[in-house]
């Protein structure tokens, strides 16, 4: 059950979609890269989904921390209803984003994949799940 990278792209005011889509719930792990010891400049990057018939998403202050964050992207029971699952996100610099020229900001995003369903009994007298190969 592997982090796999969907995408490693510049964070720039006209903003880049990610050419691997999202499918159903996700779970997307965000780095940001830059080329000085600490981000020179101020501001955050957006990502928000964008949907086949051109329809944006959810959007996501995603502000240039030195660790990794880890954001559940989980969709609506009516989303899921109307056929909205697929989608690519794209990411952007903020309007008010101000960044030294020679940063080389960027944006890795990884997604969870689980291979198959996940091998877990739960005892159903305590509620309690345990991996099924214990």
């Amino acid at each position: 059950m592997p982090w796999e990278l969907i995408g490693d792209v510049p964070v720039t005011f006209e903003g880049v979609q990610l050419g691997t889509p999202l499918i159903g719930d996700a779970l997307i792990k965000i780095e940001h890269t830059f080329d000085f010891a600490d981000f020179p400049g101020v501001g955050y990057a957006v990502i928000s989904d964008l949907y086949s018939d051109g329809v944006k998403g959810r959007f996501i202050r995603s502000y240039p921390y030195k660790a990794a964050r880890i954001y559940p992207l989980e969709l609506l029971d009516v989303q899921k209803e109307a056929g909205f699952i697929v989608r690519h996100l794209i990411v952007k610099r903020s309007l008010r984003a101000r960044v030294d020229a020679d940063a080389n900001w960027k944006i890795r995003i990884y997604e969870w994949y689980t291979q198959g369903d996940p091998d877990i009994e739960i005892d159903p007298e305590t509620g309690e799940f345990t991996n099924g190969d214990t």
